[in-house]
């Protein structure tokens, strides 16, 4: 079976504190790793001299934009078959790419295809009866890189969800989903997470993804 080249992209914003951990987690993986594409976007506290230096690792710097055009400028400079993406505050198990690539490569559908999550505290050990989800999250997933072209880019308009809206797309245009049943990948909850310091837009730009789908629906169901 052919080799199959994985390009990982981690988009980097006042990451400092957890970029090393999570750069590392994709170095270390049991399969080959062909680049990792670190996407700064305008920091300011020294994230990119926290990246540690690798053959694999290109560090490319840009003014700040936001997570979405951020992950889209990470795309158009990967030149691997398959996709993959690492928020810089996660971290991956070493079998992860191992693992989903066997998926991929097996699979009779086009997937795109995910693994259960583990949650942890800051720096603190995975406790032992840390919350498990099944993971539909952009860190969790991987996919190739025709079937990303064929969703199109992460939206970046205003009011929407970076990857809820991005995913709606993946579902209309007939791409499966597959969940690997390990946990592979483990997010990190901090003082500092999107998730706390944004959680009412959070919760407005996952609606307004819900609601954008459902339009489309709509409209074509009239069409």
């Amino acid at each position: 079976m052919p080799h199959l080249n994985v390009s990982v992209i981690i988009p980097l914003f006042n990451g400092a504190r957890f970029v090393a951990e999570a750069v590392h987690s994709v170095l270390n993986q049991t399969y080959p790793i062909y680049e990792v594409l670190v996407i700064d976007d305008g920091s300011k506290d020294g994230s990119v001299a926290a990246v540690p230096v690798h053959e694999k690792v290109k560090v490319i710097e840009r003014p700040h934009e936001g997570i979405a055009p951020t992950l889209n400028f990470g795309v158009t400079q990967a030149t691997g078959q398959v996709l993959a993406f690492l928020d810089s505050d996660d971290r991956w198990l070493p079998s992860k790419l191992d693992q989903q690539l066997a998926r991929l490569e097996s699979a009779q559908l086009r997937e795109i295809i995910f693994c259960r999550t583990r949650v942890f505290q800051g720096h603190q050990p995975v406790a032992a009866d840390a919350e498990i989800v099944n993971g539909i999250a952009k860190s969790a997933m991987i996919l190739r890189r025709d079937d990303f072209d064929l969703i199109g880019q992460f939206p970046s308009e205003a009011g929407a969800h970076d990857f809820l809206g991005w995913y709606a797309r993946s579902v209309e245009v007939g791409l499966a989903t597959h969940v690997i049943p390990e946990v592979l990948f483990e997010r990190r909850v901090h003082d500092q997470n999107d998730g706390l310091l944004q959680r009412e837009q959070q919760r407005t730009n996952y609606f307004g993804a819900l609601k954008a789908m459902l339009d489309r629906r709509r409209k074509a169901q009239v069409e």
